[in-house]
């Protein structure tokens, strides 16, 4: 598996990024607040997203990347690498949400899945790439100060 170091690393940075965003939207501002409701704050939703999405990372994040990987290399595309892998990783999300919607409630709860899992998954392509990029441009510099 290529970059097994940078996959794992961004498995584990991505919960990082995706609990800051979804304590940010579940964040209900003091002004816009009812009495007798129960609201969070944002460092709750922070660890509230944080607890459960960093196991489901490590496991469902990097067998993700582990398909995306090998479907990739399977079909040899060279062109378009970002776009396919974009729409695989967004795939790769949707699917288990269809799985535990079928199993729970229905179908009618995929959407519901989908909102959380689709992000997810992109935050964890896009922090991998960068990852990617910035192992990619270290080594550059250092394979032209060591010639």
């Amino acid at each position: 598996m290529k970059d097994l170091f940078n996959k794992a690393l961004a498995a584990v940075i991505s919960p990082l990024f995706f609990s800051f965003f979804m304590g940010w939207v579940m964040y209900t501002p003091m002004e816009e607040r009812e009495y007798e409701c129960c609201y969070m704050d944002w460092s709750e939703g922070f660890i509230m997203m944080l607890m459960p999405s960093l196991p489901i990372y490590l496991v469902f994040g990097l067998l993700g990347a582990f398909l995306v990987d090998k479907v990739t290399d399977m079909l040899q595309i060279k062109r378009f690498v970002y776009v396919v892998q974009l729409f695989m990783y967004i795939l790769v999300a949707i699917l288990p949400g269809m799985f535990l919607a079928v199993v729970s409630e229905g179908i009618e709860w995929t959407l519901v899945f989908a909102m959380y899992s689709v992000p997810a998954a992109l935050i964890y392509y896009h922090v991998f790439l960068f990852l990617h990029y910035c192992e990619k441009g270290r080594m550059k510099r250092l394979n032209r100060h060591g010639a």
